[in-house]
C-alpha cells in the first residue's frame, strides 16, 4: 500500500492546498 501513501503525479503537479498555495504564490507576486 506504499504506492497509494505517494501522491499520484497530477497531486505533484497541481497544488495539494488550492487555499494555502495560492496565497503563497501571490505573496511571492507581490514581493518582485
Amino acid at each position: 500500500k506504499k504506492a497509494e501513501q505517494l501522491p499520484p503525479l497530477e497531486t505533484t503537479l497541481k497544488p495539494v492546498d488550492p487555499e494555502k498555495i495560492p496565497v503563497l504564490e501571490m505573496d511571492e507576486l507581490w514581493s518582485f
